[in-house]
């Protein structure tokens, strides 16, 4: 019972008695309870949680008092060594919701875009570039290169040439590049 008790919440040390019996073990027992719940968080009763929380530190159970607060949402007092505003700040990072991953784009999703989004059909199975050089990933990219990346998903190793003679066609398939050999390029 006690190996079930350990997967459910914080077990007491290996010589206390199971979970649900951890009152039992409380340092706290023979204190006087106004200790643990002060009227107020500042001035006098300063020193009242300071001394509530010596208490705390000294305890085998602390832990599962801790627990057990949260747990029910204890709204006063010291509790496992933590005050009302101390447990309400975990329980805030526990139940806050993770901001949404925003999933990062490729260099061929983002010159993907700048297709769609530059070029126009001509007609004939003509696309025309309408704007400039663009930047993607902090990397200039003319018409044509754009075109490539976001067809074939990486940069030309060569230079491009349009194959169909229509001025300013950046159709992929009426692209193709020429060979580089040993930074000199050739046909």
């Amino acid at each position: 019972m006690t190996a079930l008790f350990s997967t459910l919440k914080p077990q007491a040390p290996d010589t206390l008695a199971p979970a649900d019996q951890w009152q039992e073990h409380s340092a706290c027992r023979g204190e006087d309870p106004a200790l643990f719940f002060p009227d107020g968080t500042t001035g006098p009763w300063l020193t009242q949680i300071e001394e509530a929380k010596a208490v705390c530190r000294a305890c085998p159970v602390r832990e599962i008092c801790l627990q057990e607060a949260l747990d029910r949402n204890e709204p006063a007092g010291v509790w496992g060594g933590l005050t009302e505003p101390e447990r309400a700040r975990i329980r805030r990072r526990r139940y806050r919701k993770p901001a949404p991953v925003k999933a990062l784009r490729t260099t061929q999703e983002k010159a993907r875009e700048a297709y769609d989004t530059h070029t126009v059909e001509l007609g004939g199975g003509h696309r025309e570039w309408r704007g400039g050089p663009i930047r993607i990933d902090g990397v200039m990219h003319s018409e044509k290169q754009a075109t490539w990346v976001a067809i074939r998903g990486e940069r030309p190793t060569g230079a491009l040439i349009t194959e169909c003679g229509h001025k300013g066609c950046v159709t992929p398939a009426h692209q193709s590049q020429t060979r580089s050999t040993n930074g000199r390029k050739a046909a």
